[in-house]
């Protein structure tokens, strides 16, 4: 596994063209900002979403590559749903993939052992309340394997725990571990587990061609 002290700052966005898609309208509730991660990347600025080299074909390129079991209308309908999310909340959609690829390989059915669900492998009470905060339908736990309305969740959730703890490392120690837990460590001065952020961050690394 990589060493914290590989990441320099950059985890810029990948630059996509403008999708027709709905975004989330409703205004994210802020989380209070927390310290942590030794991988420290602010916020705001940390992944500029528009970085030269890919567009929303690049992004279902890569998808179609990968064991969706999506339809080809449903990967280019899910990539552009990335690129506009990712934009809105000021991520980089080649980290969105990053962690789909993580998560869930890319398989749109996914369910793990303890109940995630989907692309970004939510678990359903994870989906109803950052729905409930964010105006998206829901429909119970089979609105996760819907691919758009699941990266919009996913994303929303990210982009949540990114502002709480102020770190893109920290943030994605929250998405794996849950912010129950990480903001636990926080507290108590532990170090804030590494192993699943430094392989999304890898993974983004492989997308965009660069080492992170």
């Amino acid at each position: 596994m990589p060493s914290l002290h590989r990441l320099t700052g950059l985890l810029a966005a990948v630059a996509l063209s403008s999708a027709s898609c709905g975004v989330i309208a409703a205004p994210m509730t802020v989380l209070p900002r927390e310290a942590g991660g030794s991988r420290a990347l602010s916020a705001s600025g940390a992944f500029s979403p528009h970085e030269p080299g890919m567009d929303h074909h690049g992004i279902a390129r890569t998808l179609r590559d990968l064991h969706t079991g999506l339809l080809p209308a449903e990967i280019e309908h899910v990539s552009r749903v990335i690129i506009a999310e990712a934009r809105r909340a000021n991520l980089s959609p080649a980290l969105v993939l990053a962690v789909i690829r993580v998560e869930s390989s890319g398989y749109n059915f996914a369910r793990s052992h303890k109940g995630a669900l989907g692309l970004m492998q939510l678990l359903p009470d994870t989906g109803a309340w950052v729905a409930k905060r964010t105006g998206i339908p829901w429909h119970g736990p089979d609105t996760l394997f819907d691919s758009g309305t699941n990266v919009r969740l996913g994303i929303a959730y990210l982009e949540q725990l990114i502002r709480r703890y102020g770190s893109v490392h920290t943030a994605l120690a929250a998405y794996n571990w849950g912010p129950t837990k990480i903001s636990r460590f926080i507290r108590n001065g532990q170090p804030v587990p590494a192993v699943y952020a430094d392989r999304v961050l890898d993974t983004y690394g492989a997308v965009v061609g660069r080492r992170v």
